[in-house]
């Protein structure tokens, strides 16, 4: 008998390598768009499952008994349309990860050897009895909630406003990051808005002298990057992140550059500084990221989780916007320094990737309890079942990546609450 810790690896492996190929990569089978969004809901599933049983390195009986009825469901579904004779690449993302798996199937890449080796490989796991007497995803095989449950749930968990660098909505049946407009307290306007223009002003000539000076061009850029959030008057919080690694990479170069330009640089963010104090979003969000306590390996963690989902989102650009995992990388490539970033750095891409997931989680509540609002034919298209599978299967796998150190803090608590209601949930694909 094994542990489920050794064979976690590879299951996903195979299942996941199945999904890139088959229900990603594959665009001459004749597949429907709510076909594929059905098999990958259910490779979600598997992978999910795996991923909580591996967090507490333990299997009940009704839990591995739910993850051979998944697995059989995956098998079944590829059956029906006649997909277990395809071939697929297996692709390997660590060590150990092929270990078991027959040179047949590493070369050839039959699906049902491999998916029947991954069925022998769960009944084969040792179990244990549940932990603190409940199963870790019992629910998949007879502790089922309804759809009408699940968003009453969902609702009372999912905060209804994140305050964040980046914010996410879904227009057009596609996942997009919205622009909000820059709104100080109204007292403030005047000056800000007199205070903007000047910061304009004084931003094309700090390019200007960064041009001359032939600088590294990564500071010119992020400068540059600057200076366009601030022309357009919008996203506030990003802006001052944004100001943040200017800051830094500005003292990274300080050698480099001339006195008079090191100063008028140095004077610039500072500026920016206390214009980005006039807004009340950028004072919560700085208060709420004091509270944060992050370690390093939080910071490696939660950038890491960052990247997955960045790879997962662009292969899926029928349903989400490019800018949406390009955003989610730049946020990333912010922390170049884990032992080195700030409190507000790190929470700017936490509090980001909490937005997206409370983004998904509440549509998927509205899709659930049925409450999205027709008011056109492309909106009511929108509420079929594929996009309720792809709503789900992306919370599902985003939320999936981040659980582990989302867990770890008070205010992104509710993430893995809202992971445990939504597995409970009967989703038939159609």
């Amino acid at each position: 008998m094994t542990e489920i810790i050794d064979i976690r690896r590879t299951i996903q492996s195979i299942i996941t390598s199945i999904r890139l190929d088959i229900v990603d990569g594959r665009r001459d089978l004749p597949l429907s768009l709510n076909d594929r969004a059905g098999i990958g809901e259910r490779v979600e599933r598997v992978r999910v499952m795996l991923l909580n049983a591996t967090r507490v390195r333990l299997l009940g009986e009704d839990d591995k008994f739910a993850l051979v009825e998944s697995v059989e469901d995956l098998i079944s579904v590829l059956g029906s349309f006649d997909l277990l004779r395809e071939r697929f690449r297996f692709r390997s993302s660590g060590p150990g990860e092929n270990r078991g798996v027959p040179d047949d199937v590493l070369l050839r890449g039959d699906i049902e050897q491999a998916l029947t080796l991954a069925l022998h490989m769960v009944r084969s796991v040792n179990t244990y009895d549940a932990v603190d007497g409940a199963d870790l995803f019992s629910s998949a095989h007879g502790n089922l909630i309804t759809k009408t449950e699940a968003s009453r749930r969902l609702n009372s968990i999912v905060p209804e406003d994140v305050v964040s660098p980046v914010r996410f909505d879904f227009v057009d049946r596609r996942l997009v990051v919205v622009h909000s407009p820059a709104v100080a307290d109204q007292r403030d306007q005047s000056s800000v808005a007199s205070a903007r223009a000047a910061l304009i002003e004084q931003g094309e000539r700090v390019l200007e002298s960064l041009r001359i000076s032939n600088c590294d061009k990564r500071l010119f850029e992020v400068f540059e990057k600057l200076h366009e959030k601030l022309a357009h008057a919008e996203d506030v919080v990003q802006l001052g992140v944004l100001n943040i690694s200017c800051e830094h990479m500005a003292g990274s170069f300080k050698e480099e550059l001339p006195t008079a330009v090191e100063s008028l640089v140095r004077a610039h963010s500072s500026s920016i500084s206390l214009y980005v104090a006039h807004f009340p979003e950028w004072r919560t969000f700085s208060e709420k990221a004091l509270l944060l306590d992050l370690s390093s390996d939080d910071i490696e963690d939660v950038k890491a989780a960052a990247l997955k989902i960045s790879d997962q989102f662009e292969r899926n650009a029928e349903n989400i916007d490019e800018e949406v995992p390009r955003t989610i990388r730049y946020l990333a490539s912010l922390i170049d320094d884990p032992l080195k970033v700030t409190k507000r750095t790190g929470s700017a891409l936490i509090t980001s990737l909490e937005n997206l997931l409370a983004k998904l989680f509440s549509v998927a509540a509205e899709f659930l309890g049925d409450t999205v609002k027709k008011t056109s034919e492309a909106l009511s298209t929108w509420t079929a079942r594929i996009v309720v599978a792809f709503v789900v299967s992306t919370a599902l796998a985003a939320g999936a990546e981040l659980t582990p150190v989302f867990s770890k803090f008070q205010t992104t608590a509710w993430v893995q609450k809202a992971m445990e209601v939504l597995n409970k949930v009967e989703l038939k694909v159609e």
